[in-house]
């Protein structure tokens, strides 16, 4: 028997709990790993990604280091509905003969085995628990979250997806900032400051900003007026 399970990261090995101090775009909680793999090693089941990691090589990379051990990737673009994507991948792979999907969100899953954890507090060991019984044929009930919740979930992550350049769902955009170079010596200029400032407008998140070394600009030219607004 050939078991498969679609695995999404954030808010199942992550969550809004997670400690995260230094802010990074791709983080696992390493309690929810541990139910995880155990989950694995019981079920011996392969890990097919769907989680937005795999659209960036350094999501997969983070994936791979963190001791997530997945054999293959979902194709299809960003933002587009999972169900499809998963189906797809299926028919490709008619030697699978159970499989289960691992997601905080109900994208377009209904007429899949969904096992669904809140994003606060992602993968438990009752989730886990009832996905090894759905895998081994004990059972075919999934384990959704409930209509409320779930609504308020999708409502949740339509305001977090008008954020741009967002890899990770609880982090915050980096936008590259380039640092004026003035004769070999680095130096915030008023237009730096100014760009800075222009970077911190409005948002639902406000963005760290990365700077990035640029050509050499000539002293005559670095201290050019504004223009005006």
């Amino acid at each position: 028997m050939v078991c498969v399970i679609f695995l999404d990261i954030d808010g199942v090995l992550n969550c809004t709990d997670t400690p995260n101090p230094l802010e990074l775009p791709y983080i696992v909680d390493k309690r929810r790993l541990r139910v995880f793999n155990r989950l694995i090693a019981r079920t011996r089941a392969k890990i097919v990604l769907i989680s937005d990691w795999r659209h960036d090589p350094a999501g997969l990379f983070a994936a791979r280091y963190h001791g997530i051990r997945y054999q293959d990737v979902v194709s299809g673009r960003p933002k587009k509905p999972r169900g499809n994507q998963i189906r797809a991948w299926l028919k490709r792979h008619p030697k699978v003969t159970r499989y289960a999907v691992i997601d905080d969100d109900d994208d377009q899953l209904d007429e899949l085995p969904l096992f669904q954890p809140s994003n606060s507090t992602g993968l438990t060991a009752r989730i886990a628990n009832s996905i090894e019984r759905y895998l081994v044929g004990k059972t075919d009930k999934d384990m959704r979250s409930g209509t409320i919740v779930r609504t308020l979930e999708n409502a949740r992550k339509q305001i977090n997806g008008s954020r741009s350049s967002v890899c990770c769902k609880e982090k915050r955009p980096i936008i590259e900032c380039p640092l004026l170079i003035q004769s070999g010596h680095d130096r915030v200029t008023q237009r730096q400051r100014w760009l800075a400032a222009a970077i911190h407008l409005p948002m639902l998140s406000a963005p760290s900003v990365r700077l990035t070394p640029v050509r050499p600009i000539h002293p005559r030219r670095a201290h050019r007026p504004l223009p005006a607004e």
